[in-house]
């Protein structure tokens, strides 16, 4: 919100705001057609709609390329955030996938989750690759601009719990800088 004595401009994809003082400081829109293909699930890769033997024929695929005991017991497991919360990690890749939730509804009618959820391909401060899953809106829509952005590696990040619940009792999960 500007202050008195400031001066605000619409730019169309942004706004300027020139304070009293002179700072000028610029808020950026969010392109609305970009928010409702994330909301709507619009943006996920052509692998969201594998069929089943499709799905089996890549996971079996990662067992033969595995070359180590470890990589062949991990190959196709995945860990999902909540179970990772604070510890850090640097975003390598993310893929997109439908989700269960795509169809539910609460007894408002109100969406349940995401119509999708991302598959991250990460490291840790070892340098271990890691494959984190999550659904939760802010982490998605925040890996998703990170991808469209191409800064998803730019800096290590980590999940976190909010320490209040949402009125229908959700804690809900957050990425932060590590």
């Amino acid at each position: 919100m500007a202050n008195a004595g400031s001066k605000t401009t619409d730019k169309g994809a942004n706004t300027d705001i020139v304070l009293a003082d002179g700072t000028e400081i610029v808020v950026r829109k969010a392109d609305g057609n970009e928010v409702a293909k994330f909301l709507t699930g619009a943006m996920i890769s052509e692998r969201a709609e594998e069929t089943s033997e499709e799905i089996a024929q890549r996971m079996v695929s990662q067992v033969f390329a595995a070359e180590t005991a470890e990589e062949i017991l991990s190959a196709g497991a995945a860990t999902h955030v909540r179970d990772v919360l604070d510890q850090p990690f640097r975003l390598v890749d993310v893929d997109w996938q439908v989700s269960a939730f795509k169809e539910e509804k609460d007894a408002e009618g109100n969406a349940v989750g995401l119509p999708v959820f991302a598959v991250i391909k990460a490291v840790d401060t070892n340098g271990a690759p890691v494959t984190l899953t999550t659904g939760a809106f802010m982490p998605c829509a925040q890996v998703y601009r990170m991808q469209q952005q191409g800064v998803l590696s730019d800096i290590p990040v980590k999940f976190v719990k909010r320490d209040r619940p949402t009125k229908r009792g959700f804690y809900p999960i957050n990425m932060v800088a590590a």
